[in-house]
């Protein structure tokens, strides 16, 4: 019994990879985020860090609906040649999401319908569904706090799962109450851009420095 249950539960994990993967994207859509709305999310951190912490260090943003569909839509693009619809009802977000796998031998892209409810700490899911395949609920959170907690050692999963501490949803709005420290306003100016981009801005950072340094007058 001990090989052929092995063997069952092989061939059923290979059947539910496949529901996941599908030959065409649910949602499509072209997203370029522009010099402008860069400088528009970095004066937003540099806002939220300029800002008096409540008690414990707590603090609260409120995101547009259109503003979360162009960061995500932006993320999904550019991490995983994708792209995301979010909608925000009372209480509850939805999320479409899909993103292409071109070297999977089981399709090229993976689609993803999502439901999530807000809570007193992070949303719970209200129905997940992957593909074709639908995920119970309690699955679903276990993945989503599975996920933060092994990425935790990463600069963006220590971001959701140390900072995040509550989200509400309402018509057209997401409030994210948080906590605010110098090294988390670091981190966040880094999931902004990417490490080889990174790179560049010091580089030029160090060129400018040089020059001030070598001027004959004091120069901002």
């Amino acid at each position: 019994r001990g090989p052929f249950r092995a063997e069952a539960n092989v061939i059923l994990a290979i059947a539910a990879v496949w529901l996941f993967f599908q030959d065409r994207p649910s949602v499509v859509r072209s997203v370029q985020l522009t010099p402008q709305d860069i400088e528009n999310a970095r004066r937003m951190i540099e806002r939220q860090g300029s800002r008096t912490a409540g008690a414990g260090g707590r603090r609260t943003i409120v995101i547009g609906e259109q503003d979360l569909d162009l960061m995500l839509n932006y993320a999904a693009s550019r991490y995983g040649n994708g792209a995301v619809r979010v909608g925000l009802q009372p209480g509850a977000a939805r999320l479409q999401a899909s993103l292409e796998l071109p070297h999977s031998p089981f399709g090229r892209f993976v689609n993803v319908d999502a439901t999530l409810r807000e809570t007193g700490a992070l949303p719970r899911f209200d129905q997940l569904r992957i593909g074709s395949l639908p995920v119970p609920a309690a699955l679903a959170d276990w993945l989503l706090r599975e996920g933060l907690r092994r990425f935790v050692a990463t600069d963006r999963g220590e971001f959701a799962a140390d900072v995040v501490k509550g989200v509400r949803v309402t018509e057209g709005r997401l409030t994210v109450t948080y906590v605010w420290t110098d090294a988390v306003a670091e981190r966040a100016r880094s999931v902004l851009l990417s490490p080889a981009d990174l790179e560049r801005l010091r580089a030029y950072h160090d060129r400018l420095v040089d020059a001030a340094a070598a001027a004959p007058a004091r120069v901002s």
